[in-house]
């Protein structure tokens, strides 16, 4: 009872070769300044199958068999009759005869554990890049040997653009994820043993979506028809949608929970708690990412000479931190930046209920 009157251990803040240093009572963590977005996205993934391992890299899906390797893009599935009709197969080896389409898979958009088994959620495309098809397939033991079995496909195609590490969600005898059909975006879902599918749209295609594994909310934020962007949260339970904040600029994520955003106003940008709807102004030549202590912002981006870490629902300010050659015209949130905790929304965005 007494530990919950303490106040939280103060966590100090260094800074040295373009790495912060977060150094607490019962932990320490290292936050690179280097941008997230842009980074190169995975191309080799590694599974253990029963202890037996499972790789998919730029060669395709590797596993053993005996002592034999075996290195797969499964083209039979891009023109199998459990996926296509008999027109549809031979439109499509017209098309990779002419060298439009790509037989065999060319990455991996999903995953999950089916315990004991390995689901994968492949992609296959055109030349261009184009996706055209994604299958999902069950990599299991059969006979003490590796064993890879088509399950079938979802509605639509997955929202990712490129290769991802999770974005597929293994409940029982049912996958689902996010994806786009018709220029929607919302869940899909295949029931493994009746092989019934369905898809449930929630906005309008293109948007962009943040879904972090183990995480229990998604964040979406997506263009209107008024020319702003929209911001808020699904619930993966229920897969309801709870709109946020709109506001005119495009809208950057930092974490799914609890969700947080940051918006720009031209002359600053905004951190925004979807949890309380408190948020924060800070400089626009700034930088900010969640850690396991709250949001970590500093500023300039490239050349750090002040750092604040937040805690990330109330968006107060836990721990500051400045260089030596540090001004105050160069400050971060302090009583000069710091705005009112009122619902996202007001005055600076328009709250859409």
């Amino acid at each position: 009872m007494l530990g919950w009157l303490l106040p939280p251990p103060e966590i100090s803040i260094q800074y040295r070769d373009g790495e912060f240093l977060l150094q607490g009572a019962y932990r320490c963590s290292i936050i690179s300044i280097a941008p997230t977005t842009g980074v190169h996205p995975p191309t080799r993934f590694e599974w253990k199958v029963q202890g037996r391992p499972v790789t998919w890299n730029e060669r395709g899906l590797i596993y053993r068999v005996g002592k034999q390797t075996v290195t797969t893009r499964l083209p039979d599935i891009s023109l199998t009759r459990k996926l296509f009709t008999r027109e549809e197969i031979l439109e499509t080896r017209a098309k990779i005869k002419s060298g439009l389409r790509n037989r065999g898979a060319s990455s991996v958009m999903g995953w999950a554990y089916s315990e004991p088994d390995l689901i994968l959620l492949l992609r296959w495309t055109e030349a261009k890049g184009t996706p055209w098809l994604e299958a999902l397939v069950r990599v299991g033991i059969d006979h003490h040997e590796p064993n890879v079995k088509l399950l079938g496909r979802f509605e639509g195609l997955s929202t990712a653009l490129v290769n991802t590490s999770n974005r597929l969600v293994a409940k029982g005898d049912e996958l689902s994820a996010f994806a786009v059909k018709d220029l929607k975006w919302g869940y899909t879902r295949i029931n493994l043993p009746t092989n019934e599918r369905s898809f449930t749209p929630l906005g309008t295609w293109p948007a962009r979506l943040l879904h972090e594994s183990n995480a229990t909310s998604a964040l979406f934020a997506e263009p209107t028809e008024f020319g702003t962007w929209l911001a808020g949260t699904i619930d993966l339970e229920t897969m309801g949608r709870h709109n946020l904040f709109e506001g005119r600029r495009p809208i950057e994520f930092l974490a799914t929970s609890p969700p947080c955003f940051v918006t720009h106003s031209g002359k600053y940008r905004i951190v925004h708690s979807g949890k309380s709807g408190a948020e924060i102004r800070i400089p626009e030549d700034s930088g900010a990412k969640m850690t396991g202590d709250g949001i970590l912002i500093w500023s300039p981006a490239k050349h750090p000479i002040n750092a604040s870490l937040l805690d990330p629902i109330k968006v107060s300010i836990l721990s500051k931190w400045k260089s030596s050659i540090a001004t105050s015209s160069s400050a971060l949130p302090s009583e000069r930046f710091h705005k009112p905790r009122t619902p996202l929304g007001k005055p600076a965005n328009r709250l859409r209920r």
